[in-house]
């Protein structure tokens, strides 16, 4: 039973090295990357959440501040090109305690903020 089991995981573990390769232009096999890492923010008081929406970066500081980043994605998708990522506001009140967590409700364009034990709601248009 014990090596029915071991063939399994080698077999499973075939077929998810087969989805994420794909054929080079030299006829070698070459590994598929879904995300680019990069540095797009630094110098920035304890991040305590990230919200992306659309071609904005939200971010939620560790004493309050709501960082609003505009995002521009490079026209020609290359691994050498990284998005250009500029601040476009900066609301220093916006919350007295650290802001947990962000999300947006898409039907009513409201952003959603959570510090501490306070749920917040706010216009999209502010940000």
């Amino acid at each position: 039973m014990v090596k029915d089991k071991k063939a399994i995981k080698r077999s499973f573990q075939t077929v998810r090295k087969r989805r994420r390769t794909r054929p080079a232009s030299n006829g070698q096999t070459k590994m598929h990357d879904a995300f680019q890492v990069t540095t797009v923010v630094d110098k920035v008081n304890r991040i305590e959440s990230i919200f992306a929406h659309g071609d904005r970066l939200l971010i939620g500081t560790g004493v309050g501040q709501l960082l609003v980043y505009d995002i521009k994605e490079p026209l020609v998708a290359d691994d050498n090109e990284i998005p250009e990522v500029t601040l476009a506001n900066t609301i220093k009140q916006f919350s007295k305690r650290p802001i947990e967590q962000l999300d947006i409700i898409k039907e009513i364009d409201v952003l959603v903020s959570l510090s501490g034990t306070y749920l917040t709601l706010s216009l999209t248009t502010t940000t």
